[in-house]
């Protein structure tokens, strides 16, 4: 390929038809950590109980059902990037077909619709899924597709997690209603944090989004300004949690600051052979290593979290061992990839 797009993957000869599990990863159920951890955090900051009633259980499947059906729609529209970005799985192996892919978005949905109209779910909770399916919606579909827009990409997952997701969780647990003026006060430092986060993996992904023609805020502005907005993002989570009394965004700020400025894999440049993937890695262990810091402060409040990511982490690397794949963010290299690398390649 003389232009330096990603081939695309044979249809047949090499790759076999993707397994229920390869489905299940394809929804990226390691990106409903956060969802579930901004969801307890809203619950916990209404005063509600270590662990969740029944009543929140609607809303958060609703929500995660959402989440997927984007995560999908995004994965599907992302398989070129994907592939040069490592990740992505059935998707952007070829493995999942486009037919099947549509079939589980469309039980997604209906699955998120059931759900959320089940009569424990308040009217303000339903109100908090509308504005996730909406900007779910706005994300990945086109002629809107936030997702390439510089700065509406980061917006839609600041608010998507960080406001919406916060807010359905008070609401699934408050008296107050979490349309409250406390509430959305309470919610800010969480939308710094998630934009921070967001920064980082759009850091990992710069490569890969500039060459397929995807214009992410970080192919935007570039490396250096987008390493300091990330830096500023992190000190913002901080203040602003200390000053709304919120230590568990507070103290994750400044732990997300320190890794930022400690280990940042572009402090170094990276314009050797090798130096791309190198820096790669290295955003995507910020961004795990700060998400689970996170769910470890959250979880004397809300346990939840921490359960969840131990669980998912468990099943992300079983899956990985059995297909050879990667779990979103981490990523790895596929035993295929491994034995199939050119000898040039493997001297560098």
């Amino acid at each position: 390929m003389s232009d330096g797009a990603p081939a695309a993957p044979p249809r047949s000869g090499g790759i076999a038809r993707g397994t229920w599990l390869d489905h299940l990863v394809a929804l990226r159920p390691l990106l409903w950590i956060p969802a579930i951890a901004l969801f307890e955090a809203g619950r916990a900051e209404a005063g509600d109980t270590w662990w969740p009633s029944s009543a929140a259980v609607p809303s958060l499947v609703s929500l995660l059902s959402i989440l997927g059906a984007v995560h999908l729609a995004n994965g599907w529209n992302d398989r070129a990037g994907d592939r040069l970005n490592r990740k992505g799985g059935g998707l952007a192996s070829g493995a999942l077909r486009g037919r099947s892919v549509a079939l589980m978005g469309g039980i997604l949905l209906l699955l998120a619709l059931v759900s959320g109209a089940c009569t424990i779910v308040s009217p303000g909770a339903r109100l908090a899924l509308l504005a996730a399916l909406g900007l779910g919606a706005a994300y990945v579909t086109p002629p809107l597709e936030w997702k390439r827009r510089p700065g509406l990409d980061l917006l839609a997952q600041a608010s998507g997690y960080g406001l919406v997701a916060f807010l359905l969780g008070a609401e699934s647990s408050s008296s107050e209603g979490a349309t409250s003026f406390s509430f959305l006060a309470r919610a800010i430092p969480y939308v710094f944090g998630i934009a921070t986060v967001g920064l980082i993996t759009m850091l990992a992904d710069r490569e890969g989004d500039q060459a397929v023609g995807q214009r992410t805020t970080v192919v935007a502005l570039g490396r250096r300004r987008a390493v300091s907005l990330t830096r500023g993002l992190a000190a913002a989570t901080s203040i602003a949690g200390l000053a709304s009394g919120a230590w568990t965004p507070g103290l994750w700020g400044v732990l997300a600051l320190a890794a930022v400025a400690l280990f940042d894999p572009t402090a170094k440049g990276a314009t050797r052979d090798g130096e791309g993937e190198r820096e790669r890695a290295g955003w995507n262990r910020i961004a795990v290593a700060l998400q689970i810091a996170f769910v470890l402060l959250l979880a004397p409040r809300a346990p939840l979290p921490l359960v969840a990511a131990a669980v998912l982490g468990v099943a992300a690397a079983a899956h990985d061992r059995h297909r050879g794949g990667q779990g979103y963010p981490v990523r790895g290299e596929s035993r295929t990839e491994r034995g199939t690398k050119r000898p040039e390649a493997r001297r560098r």
